[in-house]
């Protein structure tokens, strides 16, 4: 009896560490023919750092875990204007290139010069998006909705609107005030950017426009008067805006999720902010693209940067907005208004 006990507790065992081989996060390293290959997976990121002497190309994706493990078969190699340039082949992935000098790593389509602007007599003209990618442009009276089917005007306002400081995209859905008179308002617009359907939140109070968003929690957001010294939270998911804090009722704040006591100062002087963060693999600053750590050129023009969704970028040049992604970058659409003001005004979703 006690013998099959425990070849139950061994098989169990067995199957217990094969299934945490087969599925868990790892990290390995390989050689293919001449090239070292670091392989790893965390969470939704698989990630291959190849090397070669001083030259390191560092290759991320977002993708459920492989069963198997050793996923890069083959790396072809090209030199480019003295740049080596590898790209490999991994199963179940689709490989791209990246050109190293030894000091620095670029896409091929940089040394190439290969972002071709393209001029438009239009105002507005849409190319495309992706499956499950929805971008919204603000065109002063309301949005341009976009996704990969259509292509469709949101009309919002009467008036023309040139600032849309108090807008703010949180999960799917972007918050915004309904921009109606010049210093003071009630209502509060939450926009689903996967519909580009909307409902209009009416409260009962006067909210002034020098306010900002001070975090958010779960399901609300959380904004501060500061001219009238008030907080509200805004539960969007519920279409519900309360008044939280104010002098009578005091102020809170939250801290690594939990509620705490707040004082207005923290409001008024420190401008406190709670947002939950998570840290993100793919980061951009000026037209770097950092990968954990490795630094990843990705254009040699004067481009502002929209949004990073997991390893794609978003960004605008001149007045053509562009996602880059593995490699590739494709026009998305073009809006005259944005050789004027680009900052602010574009959100984008991935489901």
């Amino acid at each position: 009896m006690k013998k099959k006990v425990l070849l139950i507790i061994l098989v169990c065992l067995v199957i217990v560490l094969f299934v945490h081989y087969k599925t868990g996060d790892y990290t390995i390293k390989y050689k293919v023919e001449e090239y070292e290959v670091t392989e790893s997976f965390n969470g939704k990121e698989v990630h291959f750092i190849i090397t070669l002497g001083d030259k390191t190309y560092d290759y991320l994706y977002f993708h459920k875990r492989f069963f198997d493990r050793k996923r890069v078969t083959i790396i072809d190699s090209e030199e480019v204007n003295d740049y080596l340039c590898l790209t490999p082949s991994i199963k179940g992935l689709e490989g791209y290139t990246i050109c190293s000098s030894g000091e620095e790593a670029l896409t091929k389509e940089v040394i190439e010069n290969s972002l071709i602007y393209e001029e438009s007599d239009k105002d507005f003209e849409f190319n495309s998006l992706s499956e499950d990618e929805y971008m919204l442009i603000w065109k002063y009276d309301g949005f341009y909705f976009l996704n990969d089917k259509e292509m469709k005007s949101i009309n919002l306002f009467n008036s023309e609107r040139y600032s849309n400081d108090l807008m703010y995209k949180i999960d799917n859905y972007i918050v915004f005030p309904k921009y109606e008179n010049n210093y003071l308002f009630n209502t509060f617009i939450i926009l689903d950017m996967t519909s580009g359907k909307y409902k209009e939140v009416e409260t009962k109070y006067s909210i002034n426009y020098d306010s900002y968003y001070a975090g958010n929690k779960k399901n609300s957001l959380y904004l501060f008067d500061n001219k009238n010294e008030n907080l509200y939270e805004i539960n969007y998911k519920k279409n519900k805006v309360e008044l939280i804090g104010s002098s009578i009722r005091g102020f809170i704040k939250y801290e690594n999720g939990k509620e705490k006591n707040a004082k207005l100062e923290e409001y008024t002087k420190d401008k406190i902010t709670y947002f939950n963060t998570n840290k993100e693999s793919v980061k951009v600053n000026n037209n770097v693209m950092i990968y954990n750590d490795f630094n990843l050129k990705f254009s040699n023009f004067d481009i502002n940067v929209i949004d990073v969704i997991e390893d794609k970028v978003f960004f605008v040049y001149k007045d053509n907005v562009y996602k880059y992604e593995k490699g590739i970058t494709n026009l998305v659409c073009h809006y005259f208004e944005l050789n004027f003001n680009s900052e602010g005004k574009i959100f984008v979703f991935n489901k």
